[in-house]
């Protein structure tokens, strides 16, 4: 499975900052749910959304009661998503224990190989091309297209809880299992293995996250019997009734402008609407553009022009240059501002943020030489002395499904052409 750096810096950086957080429990709110099987196999499964990855990890504990061996095949699951309502399933993607052991090797490899002899992207993207290939079986689930490597349990931490049956300790130290070093994964993954009379094992599996409301894992314990593991997520509401009030946090990308219209201006905003407190940044610009103001340079406070244009710039010297000014202007401003986001009423988030605007000064005038001779008439030119604001702001952001929009009231404060009150409207998506 061919990646390049770029997908990694995607999957690593990006997906984790803008996954939705949820928990997992059962039907009745349990985090842990319970299976007992006709042969005396007690099977216990938590499930963690990890944001990191975007996907789900099921925790599975295994204790055979049996006066027989058992063996458990990681082929053996199945995971589904749907509607527990109304008993509607379809399968989802799955990364048994060899499946993923064998994708997180590969990527540690590649990322310790770049790390060491310092290549830089392009090793990395070759690198990951022995991640191996998978595919989507019949079964639900994702399987190497060659044989998965077979690996030797050694004693550890785990063999310890192990021994003693199913702990609960296990079960939340495997969710709360942050490391993927590959020496690691060998113990915390769940592989197929014979487990004897009185014996436990534990480990997890991953899934993909998906769309669905609520989850259902499937363990194949014999040709007559499954056990079934059913879990709701936190915001299913919210899944099953994508126009309700957002119960979780939300993530908002929008485009706006800014009133009175003068010119050419706009924002770009990120809203983080948390539950009840987030944050939000916005990138503002007002642009003037008058189209046939090209300015030659910049003048300083004794009025003296600097030229900038090449044609001028050789011809006239720093200091050889005055300016007169004929009264017009115009300015362009570029600033941002940052602040919170608090959740007040359905749907909406309260703004409130302050912010720094710097302005250009472009004025319009006659440049003289030092003789008092007309160089050029209606030049403009730069006025060196720019005007900063600081920008205090409220507005609103409210989110409908996939939409927002909102709006803010700044005002500038200082001297400058620019100053004074300020109102935006913004329009985006949500997730």
């Amino acid at each position: 499975m061919k990646k390049n750096v770029f997908s990694v810096f995607f999957l690593v950086f990006l997906i984790p900052a803008f996954a939705r957080e949820f928990t997992l429990s059962d039907v009745t709110g349990h985090p842990v749910i319970f299976y007992e099987s006709k042969d005396g196999l007690e099977i216990s499964v938590a499930a963690r959304n990890i944001l990191s990855e975007r996907k789900v990890r099921y925790v599975v504990g295994i204790k055979n009661n049996s006066s027989d061996d058992f063996y458990f095949d990681e082929k053996s699951i199945s995971v589904l998503q749907g509607d527990y309502g109304t008993d509607s399933w379809s399968y989802l993607n799955y990364y048994n224990a060899s499946a993923y052991y064998a994708m997180k090797e590969a990527e540690y490899n590649a990322t310790a190989v770049v790390a060491g002899v310092g290549l830089g992207l392009i090793f990395l993207d070759l690198l990951l091309d022995a991640i191996p290939s998978f595919h989507y079986s019949s079964h639900g689930y994702y399987a190497p297209s060659h044989p998965p490597r077979r690996f030797r349990p050694y004693d550890s931490l785990f063999a310890t809880w192990l021994d003693v049956g199913i702990s609960t300790a296990v079960i939340s130290s495997l969710m709360d299992d942050f490391d993927y070093n590959p020496g690691h994964l060998k113990n915390a993954l769940l592989f197929s293995k014979k487990i004897a009379p009185g014996e436990s094992e534990s480990g997890y599996f991953v899934a993909d996250v998906g769309s669905g409301p609520d989850y259902k894992v499937r363990i194949d314990i014999s040709k007559d019997e499954a056990a079934e593991f059913v879990f709701l997520r936190s915001d299913r509401k919210e899944i099953l009734h994508p126009w309700s009030d957002p119960k979780t946090s939300r993530h908002s990308f929008s485009y706006g402008i800014f009133f009175p219209m003068e010119g050419y201006n706009f924002s770009a905003n990120y809203i983080w609407g948390g539950q009840p407190v987030g944050s939000y940044l916005s990138f503002n610009a007002q642009i003037d553009g008058i189209a046939d103001s090209r300015p030659l340079g910049e003048v300083n406070g004794s009025n003296l022009v600097v030229f900038t244009d090449e044609y001028y710039k050789d011809r006239y010297p720093k200091g050889s240059a005055s300016f007169v000014p004929d009264g017009k202007s115009f300015s362009d401003v570029v600033g941002f501002t940052a602040g919170i986001s608090v959740k007040t009423v359905p749907h909406t988030w309260l703004l409130v943020g302050c912010g720094i605007d710097v302005e250009t000064l472009c004025l319009r005038g006659t440049i003289k030489d030092s003789s008092n001779a007309v160089i050029v008439e209606n030049a403009w030119v730069y006025n060196s002395r720019g005007n900063v604001y600081a920008v205090p702001q409220v507005g609103f952001n409210a989110v409908f499904n996939f939409l927002n929009f909102g709006g803010t009231f700044s005002w500038r404060l200082g001297e400058g052409a620019k100053s004074g009150p300020l109102y935006g409207a913004f329009v985006g998506f949500s997730f």
